[in-house]
């Protein structure tokens, strides 16, 4: 049977099989996504193509007649001992050869036929099979269950003790100089990935990803065109060692400021990528500079060039088809430019809380979305002094309770550091105990609607020991 084939079957939107039912009136249909099965890519304009399962999963969720009917088990992998019920070991063994002899963006022809391969197709291609297998388990081991809907499509966990942490860092985002006195410098990644690389308790749990530079394409899921240009031309007419501001705000930039920027944006892409690709990641910590909520979709400013977390909830909506993205920032500073992004948009949640009156002047209770996106900004504001206490009664009394009805499927985490009780810019008085009772609390809401998945992006911290400290704490929560 070729790829393309299996493919095919586990698109099927309704295969109605007969079983028994104990009770018709709360009969269920198990809906097979997992959205791994996007990762074949067969070309641009191939007709079988990752649209297919996004349009069907979206129309399926956004169907409110059909919420109460449905289920959404796990799938995992199929084994080899599974796809040999029907095929034989040297085809496996071929595919597993071609398809491994990619690289990543590459497509190829499988040498039996006419089916286009690419580096992770026998990956999804087994996720469709089993897909097809938890069908035939749900439908025979639960007596509710008559009808399955096959989409195949989410992250499984494959081995829960086994599980991993990805931590998104490359040394070229230290490449962006912004002066000797400025606060936000290279300093902040190396004291924080050389205290993550020392911590022994934290090795075995780790794994460290490659980034690529963000492409245009990429950045105009949030940022204009002329942005980039402006963006790219004032970097280029930087002297090497000299710096600048940045015309639309309060970013200083320097020659490899873009390079740098783009290179923390590709961090965050990688981590959704890893949580949504590889059984064992759910979790994932970008250590990135410049930050980025500050950043809108034309002007830079507070530091900010590109708004990395913003830019990683549109792509994880449209690499993956995902319709509930929930952004949590507890920088001590109001992300501005991230709230303005998602402002009219009900697809992302954005709940903030921080330091009032501080920098920069946004993030009202009283800002709550406008259009269809009324209701899907929640601000929360603490005054000067306020503590862990605070901040932890901002996510249990507030967010907790939002989420029961949002029920987002990925959280994204703008962690800023600058609410500590030592850093110099902030007068919050959060601890690194703080910080991983966050984790627990964040850790809860995403086990109980995201299936685990969480991304921590960087943000703010400029006390170099107590950010790592924190970050430390947030990584051993993350672990256990």
């Amino acid at each position: 049977m070729k790829i393309l084939s299996i493919l095919s079957v586990a698109v099927i939107t309704m295969v109605s099989i007969s079983s028994a039912i104990a009770d018709p009136k709360n009969k269920k249909i198990a809906v097979l996504y997992d959205s791994r099965m996007l990762a074949h890519d067969t070309g641009i304009n191939h007709p079988e193509k990752p649209e297919r399962l996004t349009t069907a999963s979206t129309a399926i969720r956004n169907d409110k007649g059909l919420i109460k009917h449905l289920v959404w088990p796990t799938i995992k992998e199929a084994s080899d001992e599974t796809l040999q019920l029907v095929h034989t070991e040297d085809y496996l063994r071929l595919v597993a050869s071609e398809v491994e002899a990619q690289e990543r963006d590459q497509t190829a022809y499988l040498s039996t036929g006419d089916v286009v391969i690419s580096k992770d197709s026998d990956m999804a291609s087994r996720v469709a099979v089993g897909a097809v297998i938890e069908g035939v388990d749900q439908i025979m081991s639960n007596n509710n269950v008559a009808v399955i809907t096959m989409v195949s499509i989410s992250s499984a966990i494959a081995d829960p003790k086994n599980k991993k942490i990805a931590v998104l860092y490359d040394s070229r985002m230290l490449a962006h100089d912004t002066g000797i006195n400025h606060p936000e410098k290279p300093e902040r990644l190396t004291t924080a990935s050389t205290a993550i690389r020392n911590d022994k308790g934290l090795i075995k749990h780790l794994v460290w990803p490659t980034i690529k530079e963000a492409s245009d394409e990429t950045l105009q899921l949030v940022h204009t065109e002329d942005y980039l240009r402006l963006v790219a031309s004032e970097v280029e007419a930087q002297e090497r060692d000299q710096t600048a501001y940045l015309s639309t705000g309060d970013v200083v930039i320097s020659k490899d400021s873009d390079m740098a920027s783009r290179v923390a944006v590709g961090a965050v892409i990688a981590g959704v990528d890893q949580i949504m690709f590889n059984n064992n990641t759910f979790t994932a910590f970008a250590l990135v500079r410049p930050p980025g909520h500050h950043a809108s979709a034309d002007r830079g400013m507070g530091f900010c060039i590109y708004n990395n977390v913003a830019i990683a909830a549109r792509y994880a909506h449209q690499r993956y088809g995902l319709q509930r993205i929930l952004i949590v920032d507890f920088d001590v500073h109001h992300g501005n430019g991230t709230q303005d992004i998602f402002y009219d948009d009900n697809s992302v949640f954005y709940f903030s809380v921080h330091q009032h009156p501080l920098y920069p002047g946004t993030g009202s209770p009283q800002e709550t979305g406008s259009g269809k996106g009324k209701g899907f900004t929640l601000n929360v504001e603490l005054p000067k002094g306020s503590g862990d206490a605070e901040l932890i009664n901002a996510l249990n009394s507030k967010l907790v309770k939002a989420m029961d009805e949002f029920r987002p499927e990925f959280i994204l985490v703008s962690a800023g550091f600058d609410g500590h009780q030592a850093d110099p810019l902030g007068g919050l008085h959060y601890t690194e105990k703080g910080y991983q009772e966050v984790a627990k609390v964040l850790s809860d809401l995403a086990k109980k609607h995201a299936d685990a998945k969480t991304l921590y992006v960087m943000e703010g911290g400029y006390s170099h020991d107590n950010t790592s400290q924190s970050i430390l704490a947030i990584l051993h929560a993350l672990a256990k």
